[in-house]
């Protein structure tokens, strides 16, 4: 907005809606990008803990042993 650039695309032959456009475009992709790294993070730990707990119950010496501790 300060280097004029805007003043520069209200002399071209340029639509009106293309900056807003372009704009959202631009957000809409940012959202996406995010939301799949997100997803991707969240299976990635959701597999790890699955391992995880499978592994604490190979390493139990019993069955009681494996599950919950009881409430005492």
């Amino acid at each position: 907005m300060t280097k004029g650039i805007i003043n520069r695309f209200k002399v071209m032959d340029v639509s009106r809606g293309a900056v807003p456009t372009g704009h959202v475009v631009a957000g809409v992709l940012t959202n996406l990008v995010t939301i799949a790294a997100l997803v991707g993070v969240a299976f990635l730990l959701g597999f790890a803990a699955g391992w995880f707990t499978v592994a604490l119950g190979l390493a139990a010496k019993s069955p009681e042993t494996a599950g919950p501790a009881p409430c005492r």
